[in-house]
């Protein structure tokens, strides 16, 4: 196996709690040693066993580095102890230099031991780490592929609206057109009688609603077309604005318009863009109360446009924040459900994109970011 060095993750400090304590159980049996008569031999066998708890703890705590220093210490501390005190031959002492070989061995095999422990320990820790890094890649990739699931079924779910609004709306305007036309004919052969005026008033009210829808159902189902012209964002929000004048007004909605000076050229048409920031101001429209505020700031960064449309209205509930750019889903009475979807779906045909944030009873924000003609 191959044993990594620990020498700088082991260095010893002098303010080390344990350095003292190995340091201090030396002094205190080497006292001992040297000060016990020999006579006592009994006592001395315990002392040179107590030589190997200090040598265990630096082997322990300094590693191998600490095993082999703390022993060969030993050694020569208890060498001399051996030599002058109790004398004699080499073979009368036989047992006592024993020792100090057992000293060595035993500091090696301890601090071999704990830098074992330590490296595998360290290999555990990488792994464990690994593993985690691995767990939040897949986890990212996961969500991603939930993302893309749910970007096809939005898909799926606009092919199938394409093939039924092409099929069905000649077949509603025909007779939208007939009942439209009944009406007016009506209106104008009962000048006089009001209940007459009153319902064929309704009933033309309603085809046009009607045609509003079935126009609705073509937008989102039609693709961009690929011939693009260069469109002034500031120039369409401002007859936006103009166009729902009224609606502002009656509502005594306060508008704020921070736009940088220079163009905001884009490369989409501007019925397209014009669509877009309609829907989002109505939609901000309805979520205010009289005397609300709708922001429209702007901004040009790393060759993007980027437009905030922001309102202080109700907001919308974080559980369906994910679902508002859904075909038909809406949490309105009066809603269709498909205005942010035509608006998702011509920003990103067009190579741009939009992103919503909302805090209920604060209001709602959306960004829009747009290509920027160079």
């Amino acid at each position: 196996m191959k044993i990594k060095n620990h020498n700088k993750n082991t260095s010893i400090y002098w303010n080390d709690r344990s350095l003292w304590t190995i340091v201090g159980l030396i002094i205190f049996i080497s006292c001992f040693h040297y000060t016990t008569p020999i006579r006592y031999h009994y006592l001395h066998e315990l002392y040179r066993r107590l030589y190997y708890i200090p040598i265990i703890i630096a082997a322990f705590r300094y590693s191998l580095t600490g095993g082999i220093t703390t022993s060969v210490a030993i050694g020569l501390i208890y060498l001399p102890h051996v030599v002058f005190q109790w004398r004699g031959s080499f073979l009368d002492n036989f047992v006592r230099f024993n020792e100090i070989i057992l000293y060595l061995v035993v500091g090696s095999v301890a601090g071999f031991l704990s830098l074992r422990f330590r490296n595998e320990t360290d290999r555990y820790k990488k792994t464990a780490e690994k593993l985690e890094e691995s767990y939040k890649k897949l986890e990212a990739q996961t969500f991603k592929l939930a993302e893309m699931e749910s970007q096809l079924r939005a898909a799926d779910r606009l092919a199938v609206l394409g093939e039924l609004t092409a099929s069905l709306a000649h077949e509603v305007r025909n007779p939208l057109s007939s009942i439209k036309g009944a009406a007016n004919i009506l209106k104008k052969r009962c000048p006089n009688d009001k209940t007459t005026q009153e319902f064929a008033g309704v009933l033309a009210k309603e085809v046009n609603r009607l045609n509003e829808v079935v126009e609705n159902y073509l937008n989102l189902s039609r693709k961009v077309s690929d011939y693009q012209k260069h469109s002034d964002i500031r120039e369409i929000i401002r007859s936006v604005l103009a166009l729902v004048g009224p609606e502002i007004r009656k509502k005594q909605i306060k508008v704020e318009f921070d736009l940088p000076e220079e163009p905001l050229i884009t490369y989409m048409e501007e019925v397209e863009v014009q669509q877009v920031f309609l829907n989002l101001i109505l939609n901000a429209l309805a979520a205010l109360d009289p005397g609300g505020q709708i922001q429209i700031e702007g901004k040009i960064a790393d060759g993007e446009i980027s437009v905030q449309v922001k309102d202080t209205g109700k907001g919308i509930p974080a559980n369906q924040l994910q679902s508002i750019f859904r075909p038909f889903y809406t949490t309105r009475k009066d809603g269709t459900g498909l205005g942010l979807a035509i608006v998702k779906r011509i920003m990103e045909s067009s190579g741009g994109k939009i992103e919503v944030e909302s805090k209920e009873n604060k209001g709602t924000v959306f960004t829009l970011t747009f290509q920027k003609t160079k």
